[in-house]
């Protein structure tokens, strides 16, 4: 968000330029178009005007991609992450139920060994 406030303050800035050079140097220049091979005159502050809108406007398309397909990654990333931290909870959880049923037949074992060492005495 921060990028798009700063080129639109550079626009800006260029723009209220544009109009400062437009008042003050009224240069014009002829083209002919190839395609319909008609004469234009063009002064030199529209035709920079417009070129630099050009390249603003691309400035901003690139960094929209750009920033979309970091986001899709980081989130990618962020889902694969809390997958492999739930199974590493469930594995956990695993280990600490059999730890738990390991103990439960050990004092179970221990009692029937006791059972069977008062029988015999």
């Amino acid at each position: 968000m921060k990028i798009f406030l700063v080129l639109l303050v550079e626009i800006l800035l260029a723009l209220l330029f544009m109009l400062f050079v437009s008042q003050n140097y009224n240069s014009m220049f002829e083209y002919t178009c190839p395609f319909d091979k008609h004469l234009y005159s063009v002064s030199y502050v529209h035709f920079a005007t417009v070129i630099y809108l050009i390249g603003a406007l691309t400035t901003i398309i690139l960094y929209a991609i750009f920033s979309y397909a970091e986001t899709r990654a980081l989130k990618a990333y962020k889902k694969e992450h809390e997958k492999s931290e739930i199974s590493h909870a469930e594995k956990d959880n695993k280990i600490i139920s059999l730890e738990n049923k390991v103990k439960t037949l050990e004092t179970a074992l221990d009692n029937v060994l006791k059972k069977n060492d008062s029988e015999q005495n």
